[in-house]
């Protein structure tokens, strides 16, 4: 949406030029021809395929946008596809070039089928949620830049269950999110963890 929002301003900004460098061409000739050129120029857009997932790699990438890692670097997740086809974390440069860094696998203890994307950390590592755990409530997990993940926290249901996106970091270094289910009245939950793994609930949602 933050992009969509972005192109629509700059587009409006470029038209808004045009319109101003027309006016002042109709007055100083064929000086203007420049500006003008450049601002309709301004008004393409152009759209790149970087990487195409065929399973192997990944599928059914996150429905969020990448995070820019330390090295400038994009990262994301795949719901599905990889190694055993529970789900991707990939590392992609700016040119295309794609890097699988961790392939979640749902028969050992690990999550599986990330839906949102990772948040950067001020440590440099990057931190997601899954769907699915070992026991099916998601997780809250933590992810270096060349792969290594931890699982800082599994939900459990009466602590929230199935997180909806990833976490964010607040000004006191701690991450905040929210869980589609579960908690006390078993209609989600705001959550706060540490960089440590340490929750606590914030929030209960319920029903009026």
């Amino acid at each position: 949406m933050r992009d969509e929002r972005q192109e629509r301003n700059q587009s409006v900004r470029a038209r808004a030029t045009l319109r101003s460098a027309t006016t002042w061409c109709r007055r100083f000739g064929i000086l203007c021809l420049v500006l003008v050129a450049t601002t309709i120029a301004s008004l393409a857009q152009t759209f790149t395929t970087l990487v195409s997932f065929d399973g192997n790699n990944g599928q059914n990438p996150a429905y969020a946008s990448l995070a820019q890692g330390l090295d400038g670097n994009l990262f994301g997740t795949t719901e599905f596809g990889g190694a055993n086809g529970s789900g991707t974390v990939f590392e992609i440069t700016p040119t295309g070039t794609l890097n699988s860094l961790f392939s979640f696998d749902c028969t050992g203890a690990c999550p599986e089928q990330p839906l949102a994307g990772l948040a950067l950390g001020t440590d440099g590592s990057f931190y997601g949620t899954s769907q699915s755990a070992p026991i099916d409530y998601g997780t809250v997990f933590k992810i270096s830049s060349s792969g290594a993940l931890e699982i800082l926290h599994s939900f459990s249901g009466g602590d929230g269950s199935f997180p909806n996106d990833a976490p964010i970091q607040g000004s006191d270094g701690n991450f905040y999110g929210t869980t589609a289910t579960g908690g006390v009245n078993g209609y989600g939950t705001v959550f706060k963890i540490t960089p440590a793994g340490v929750l606590s609930t914030i929030h209960n949602f319920e029903r009026n």
